[in-house]
């Protein structure tokens, strides 16, 4: 990471296991929970995506499941090569994560792999019940996949979405995503239970507390979660009111995609960052 920039090197936290390790232990120290996601995405090859199940198995093998949990993305094993080769790698890797204690959500990515994605994800759940997958409130068919997902018992994070898609299927203005996002919120507190809600925003972190006060929903079946290098002086005040908290950390080679792709294809997320660089 010595030949990233300093504003890469705030959102990623390095290369290897041995470099995110450190930063787990001191955010357990302050009572936050921790997930870890290799980057990248887009995988074509059959050997690069057997090479990536290895190296979350051999994270595994050095993760306290008690406090940190894995985010996996779906075109890393293979999807863009093969539904059966992703499956067969994602079994093997949630064989050895049940072995572990080790809880594991599958990451959304853009809207061309969101139904195979959930599709997926339904037929997973059923082996393996502690399963967690992502939605995206910018989707229009989001609601539905909720609907879709409950006959599983999903455990579901929900956050904004980072990927650029057309109108038709996303909303492209920020009052209808937090519209949505603060419905799905209420759906998901009803009805659903160990939900994160990713949000750097202040009006929906805000409504999420109010909503589950209002529906007696507490404290310990939600949790809200937060990008590493994110308004980290908010971090220690949500635990201080009792919130649980999680800080997603992602770290690997492959930084420069994640940071271009997620951070910089929208001019939504750029602004984003700009805003939320020195926010508390």
């Amino acid at each position: 990471m010595s030949s990233a920039p300093p504003i890469v090197r705030r959102f990623v936290a390095g290369t290897t296991w041995q470099d995110v390790m450190p930063h787990c232990e001191s955010l357990a120290a302050q009572g936050i929970r921790t997930t870890l996601n290799i980057l990248g995405e887009d995988f074509r090859g059959e050997q690069e995506s057997r090479a990536v199940q290895r190296e979350y198995i051999e994270l595994l093998a050095r993760m306290d499941g008690s406090n940190s949990y894995l985010s996996i993305k779906l075109t890393m094993l293979g999807l863009m090569h093969s539904e059966e080769l992703t499956c067969e790698l994602l079994d093997g890797l949630l064989q050895v994560a049940a072995t572990r204690g080790v809880f594991v959500r599958i990451d959304m990515e853009g809207s061309a792999w969101t139904e195979q994605t959930v599709s997926i994800y339904a037929r997973m759940k059923k082996k393996y019940p502690a399963l967690g997958i992502v939605l995206q409130a910018y989707l229009k068919r989001t609601r539905a996949d909720l609907e879709r997902l409950q006959a599983v018992e999903a455990r579901v994070r929900l956050c904004k979405g980072a990927y650029k898609e057309a109108a038709d299927i996303a909303w492209q203005d920020m009052r209808s995503i937090r519209q949505n996002y603060a419905e799905l919120a209420e759906i998901l507190l009803r009805n659903f239970s160990d939900t994160a809600f990713a949000t750097h925003d202040d009006l929906l972190i805000t409504h999420v507390r109010e909503l589950a006060q209002r529906q007696r929903v507490s404290a310990d079946r939600y949790e809200f979660q937060m990008l590493y290098g994110m308004r980290r002086r908010t971090w220690p005040r949500l635990r201080a009111d009792g919130y649980n908290l999680r800080v997603y950390i992602p770290f690997g080679k492959n930084w420069l995609p994640y940071f271009s792709r997620r951070l910089l294809e929208r001019k939504e997320n750029f602004f984003f960052l700009l805003r939320n660089l020195f926010k508390a």
